[in-house]
């Protein structure tokens, strides 16, 4: 008879150990990936499209379910079978007490969290997003279903008892199993039923899926009346016809350049000039700012979609909107409007919850499941609190702290143990499996809450509040309608939700590697838009705008070679004015100024807002040529290359500087090093130019108009897939003022080209 020796019941003890520790660390891996990927896509969904991010999220999605499966299968089979030692048969027979389930709980809040977090658009095919029905989460609840199912069955916890000498209340287990795991089930499918029913409604819908063919045609139809009644409207005050919401509830026909509306019925269809003649307490300015901003963001559409819309409906547009909001200074307005215009663009292609506003009711009842949704979490909470004993006993009886109760041993013909050789052991820790699923309910909660501040406090669900409004007679005789309307806009703002927030990146090329020498040594950091570049942006585009209206023939921006007031302080013969400039490129030009400005930033660090404003916009355009060139002129390979090339001469030349103890020594300290060691030209050239702006008297009010002047040309573009990807990255300055110059007619640059040596001026 084989001996059963304690080598072969250590060895197989060992192998068990082992599996179970192999089994937590493919746990803590996907914990952690699945953090990482649920934190950012609820939270920071701009993180979703960088490079390492997107690889994290490919990862975690290819190998969440292999990853289960191993998990699940480690210690879900009972037997482990091995021959060793004079070929003695050594059988594990284990209960995994809790952990197969709160392993099975783990990977269906997950998949919960994924749908919440997933991104579904309905959009024409020719606007180029597309993200239809997350099938991957599908095929994932599926699995995990099949997992539960497969692995809790009665025989699965009583199946050893006669071995591990316990007997169990089969019909407690159940119950309990019945609360843990049905939620899961009902919350899982139900959001997925529901968010394929919303993506359907969406699609096939004239005010989402299909609205840029509808505003196309509606567009062309406004052209046609305008043309009719040019003589009787007030072009510069009358608002134009733009639809905000409740194009299903027309009548629609299809034509050849789109969908257009049979009549529009203005007790259904809301339109801006509808929402302009209600002047009352509730539709202030902030009210109507909002809902310009989302018939702005459905003609944006149009622009994505690339549908061709007859020119004259557009100058309705332009017109009101160059009349009503660039004749005073709220350029916080102005910034204002069109922010949320992109807010609504972000959400849009780059969510799911915009489509659940297809039906009424639907974005209540994803509210009543996520309200569901935070009960079960919290009742979680609750039970996994409770002492880690009796959670183990109410699975099968394993000891204490343990993940699971094993015995080893070798059985006889009669499969039972030969002699006494049998060992217990208990392997792993409990906290393995509680700490995972405590995080992700955690996330969640969050996830959901999220979702429920979404649909209160969004500028979604505002605008739907501002149209019902409108159309409801009965609601603007109410003074309570008209109370909990100014209570919504009072107190339900949530900055994260609407997604206004636009930010400017700054960088320098004069950065020091030892020792920072000047002032501008740590901006690589995005801020704020300051209220003094939105100023000097805003004034420099009211005086394009107004050289527009008075039909004068002006260079798009004024910008030149010899700036004016650089030539009547200096000899305009000086060939080192004309060596300042070179007609390379918009990059070389942004450069060469960049580190003019820099240089005068030395020389004159006193402040103001005209230097804050230069400084910041002359730091903007160097970062959006060393990280987003293809949003500039010329080739994108050529600019990043052309920064690195003046970016690492510089590093050079200034390493290890010290500073001296006056601006004046500082500014001939920085001249001096540029023109001596530096190699590069633009690096020359900038110290030229800085040099002759400190000596003619130049004062920062000059380079802030050059700078504003110089935003407002870079920002036309024609590249909408380059504005597109950076309103998914949570937006740039030059994305906003692209917007806001395409609703003032200005859809693109004029000749790249730039600059004629012979004239010197900007053509």
């Amino acid at each position: 008879m084989p001996i059963c020796s304690d080598e072969a019941l250590d060895l197989m003890s060992k192998r068990i150990t082992q599996a179970m520790q192999r089994s937590n660390g493919l746990m803590i891996v996907n914990a952690i990936l699945m953090a990482v990927v649920v934190g950012i896509g609820a939270y920071a969904p701009r993180y979703r499209y960088h490079p390492f991010v997107r690889f994290l999220f490919l990862g975690a999605a290819t190998l969440f379910l292999p990853i289960v499966s191993a998990v699940a299968g480690t210690i879900g089979s009972q037997y482990f079978n091995s021959d060793i030692f004079n070929f003695t048969l050594v059988v594990s027979l284990c209960q995994p007490s809790m952990h197969i389930i709160l392993v099975l709980v783990w990977t269906g809040l997950v998949v919960t969290i994924g749908i919440n977090i997933s991104i579904t658009v309905a959009a024409d095919s020719r606007e180029g997003t597309s993200a239809g029905f997350p099938t991957d989460l599908l095929l994932k609840a599926v699995w995990t279903a099949y997992l539960i199912l497969s692995t809790t069955s009665t025989q699965f916890f009583t199946s050893s008892k006669n071995f591990l000498g316990h007997a169990f209340d089969t019909m407690k287990i159940n119950r309990h199993l019945n609360i843990i795991f049905l939620p899961i089930y009902g919350l899982t499918f139900s959001k997925l039923v529901l968010r394929y029913y919303a993506l359907h409604v969406a699609q096939r819908s004239v005010a989402f899926g299909r609205n840029p063919s509808l505003i196309q045609g509606h567009m062309a139809h406004l052209d046609l009346v305008e043309s009719r009644n040019a003589e009787q409207i007030d072009e510069h005050t009358s608002p134009p016809a733009l639809v905000v919401k409740g194009e299903d509830a027309a009548k629609v026909e299809k034509k050849p350049h789109g969908y257009s509306f049979k009549s529009i019925d203005s007790g259904r269809v809301v339109t801006i000039d509808s929402v302009w003649k209600l002047d009352d307490i509730v539709l202030r300015s902030e009210p109507k700012d909002l809902c310009l901003s989302f018939a702005l963001f459905k003609l944006l559409r149009c622009r994505f979609a690339k549908c061709t819309v007859l020119e004259a409906g557009f100058m309705k547009v332009q017109k009101f909107f160059r009349y009503t909001y660039l004749q005073g200074d709220d350029y916080e307005r102005v910034f204002r409007v069109i922010a949320d215009e992109l807010s609504f663009i972000h959400d849009y292609y780059y969510s799911s919850l915009p489509v659940s506003y297809s039906r009424r009711l639907l974005p209540f009842i994803y509210t009543l499941l996520s309200l569901c949704s935070i009960c079960y979490s919290s009742y979680m909470f609750v039970f996994l609190s409770q002492p880690i004993d009796k959670i183990a006993r109410l699975g099968n009886g394993a000891k204490g702290q343990s993940q699971a109760q094993c015995l080893v041993f070798c059985p006889n013909q009669k499969n039972k143990a030969i002699g006494n050789g049998m060992k217990e052991i208990i392997v792993g820790s409990k906290y393995f499996d509680t700490v995972p699923v405590y995080l992700v309910l955690a996330l969640l909660m969050l996830s959901e809450m999220r979702d429920i501040v979404f649909y209160i406090c969004s500028n979604w669900t505002k605008v739907a509040l501002f149209c019902n409004y409108i159309t409801h007679t009965s609601w603007q005789q109410s003074p309570m309608v008209q109370r909990c309307i100014g209570f919504v806009l009072k107190y339900c703002s949530c900055k994260m939700m609407n997604n206004s927030g636009y930010k400017m990146s700054q960088r320098s090329i004069l950065v020091f590697r030892r020792r920072c020498l000047f002032p501008w040594r740590s901006y690589q950091r995005k801020m704020k838009v300051p209220s003094v570049v939105k100023a000097a942006i805003f004034e420099a585009f009211k005086d394009q705008t107004i050289v527009q209206e008075e039909g004068l023939k002006k260079i798009w921006p004024p910008i030149f070679p010899i700036p004016s007031f650089i030539s009547t302080a200096t000899n305009s013969d000086d060939t080192n004015s004309i060596s300042a400039y070179d007609s390379k490129g918009t990059a070389n030009i942004i450069l060469v100024w960049h580190i003019a400005t820099c240089i005068f930033e030395v020389r004159h660090p006193q402040q103001s807002d005209a230097r804050i404003a230069a400084a910041h916009l002359s730091r903007y355009c160097a970062y959006l040529v060393s990280c987003h060139p293809e949003l500039l002129p010329g080739d994108n390979e050529w600019c990043k290359s052309l920064y690195k090339a003046v970016k690492k001469d510089a590093d050079r030349v200034l390493v290890g500087c010290a500073a001296q103890s006056t601006p004046e020594a500082d500014y001939q300290l920085l001249v001096d090093l540029l023109k001596e060691k530096s190699k590069h030209k633009v690096l020359k050239r900038g110290a030229t130019l800085g040099q002759e702006l400190v000596e003619s008297n130049t004062g920062w009010k000059k380079l802030e108009g050059f700078w504003s002047k110089m935003i407002l040309y870079l920002a036309p573009s024609e590249n909408l897939d380059g504005h597109k990807e950076a309103i998914a990255r949570g937006g740039e300055l030059i994305t906003l003022l692209w917007a806001m110059l395409a609703h003032d007619g200005i859809v693109g640059r004029p000749d790249a080209a730039g600059f004629t040596s012979a004239s010197g001026d900007f053509v």
